[in-house]
């Protein structure tokens, strides 16, 4: 076919072939030679319906030639290029050039698709097979079998175009998930590990199983309310943790600093006032925080006592002066064991060190006290009240 001054239409779908139709038998499969010095860019019309040829532009000149069906917009090949081109339903197309490059438009397959281990490219970056098997999403670099690469700033899951979502369509009753499976060994293989996304009456849950040698079984959750649970699937608080072990069952938390600062420990805080309540232990070179090098210490950093409790009672404080009552919450010593009315205390002021008998803070009497004076070396022994105390036996030293 030879393309110069004209457009060039091919309009016989019967006959012998020439310049200007194509025989019945070799329609479908048709291989055009084009040339011609072209003056303009033009057009080589084919019919539209059913077709797919192989076409060799040779034409020179420097213009495009575009392959289209009488009514349509066609496409467009340069100088020198050969091409699939085959109509696609509505307008030709091309599948493929020397090069290489395939395009598809409304591209239906059925059944299996195989090849080399040449490069699959899709869009720009969008889809992307290295001769490796990696596949890659956003990226022509492939690190690992599936990589998926995007730039957003949106920082707010569901929102930002850097993400992967697995969605279940099934709208039946609670219970169905989507996963995410690690696994081992070809086909099935052994499950591993797992994320799984479980829709319940109470929201969404955030599922994560592993493998122990046995059995593939969730241990971790967290629910629709942000509870966490380990071993636990009814979560009511914010962390459990539950099992089975007849041995010891429980959490570490280690620091294997040595350092002079080094402390491992618990935090608490409330509503107003932060994490000020700890349980620590100090390292073995910690000398300066609370009980020194590995001591243990619990430690209210609020003007608030700390107490001691059984069976749903109160059963010993220290308060926020350091006084320790047992059976009291208002030591008023030092130490007080008693309850409110019968008491015994001790306590030191100066250089004068009490033991109390009574009720520390009657101010009518009945209160009773050894005093040792270390400055004096006298033993007193002090009755009336606390307003008005009054010896009433000394041992002199």
């Amino acid at each position: 076919i030879t393309v110069t001054t004209t457009d060039v239409t091919l309009t016989l779908t019967q006959g012998t072939s020439s310049a200007t139709n194509i025989g019945s038998t070799t329609a479908q499969y048709a291989i055009l030679n084009v040339s011609g010095a072209m003056t303009a860019a033009r057009n080589l019309i084919l019919p539209s319906s059913s077709r797919v040829y192989v076409i060799n532009n040779n034409t020179t000149g420097g213009y495009a030639l575009t392959i289209k069906g009488s009514a349509t917009s066609g496409v467009t090949m340069v100088n020198g290029e050969s091409a699939h081109i085959y109509w696609n339903g509505s307008d030709y197309a091309k599948a493929a050039n020397t090069a290489g490059v395939a395009t598809f438009t409304n591209l239906t397959y059925t059944g299996t698709l195989t090849g080399s281990t040449g490069v699959i490219a899709i869009g720009t970056n969008q889809i992307y097979k290295d001769s490796s098997g990696n596949v890659g999403i956003g990226t022509i670099s492939p690190q690992n079998k599936l990589n998926v690469v995007s730039s957003d700033s949106t920082n707010a899951v569901g929102s930002s175009t850097a993400g992967i979502t697995i969605t279940n369509t099934y709208t039946g009753a609670y219970g169905y998930s989507s996963d995410l499976i690690y696994g081992l060994g070809g086909g099935a293989g052994t499950k591993l590990a797992g994320i799984s996304g479980v829709y319940t009456s109470g929201g969404g849950v955030l599922a994560f199983y592993t493998y122990n040698g046995t059995t593939f079984a969730e241990k971790m959750r967290i629910d629709g309310s942000g509870n966490v649970g380990i071993g636990t699937s009814s979560l009511s608080y914010k962390f459990e943790v539950q099992g089975s072990a007849n041995t010891y069952f429980g959490q570490r938390i280690y620091n294997t600093n040595a350092g002079s600062s080094a402390v491992t420990y618990l935090q608490l805080g409330n509503d107003t006032n932060g994490a000020t309540a700890q349980l620590g232990l100090n390292s073995s070179a910690n000398t300066t925080n609370f009980g020194g090098a590995n001591g243990l210490y619990l430690s209210n950093g609020l003007s608030a006592p700390i107490a001691f409790a059984t069976a749903g009672s109160e059963r010993m404080r220290i308060d926020s002066s350091g006084n320790v009552g047992i059976g009291t919450s208002s030591p008023q010593q030092l130490l007080a064991i008693g309850n409110s009315t019968d008491q015994f205390g001790a306590g030191v002021s100066g250089a004068i060190t009490t033991a109390y008998f009574g009720t520390p803070s009657n101010t009518s009497g009945g209160i009773k006290r050894i005093a040792y004076d270390r400055a004096s070396g006298n033993l007193n022994v002090i009755g009336g009240s606390v307003a008005s105390p009054a010896t009433q036996m000394t041992i002199d030293n």
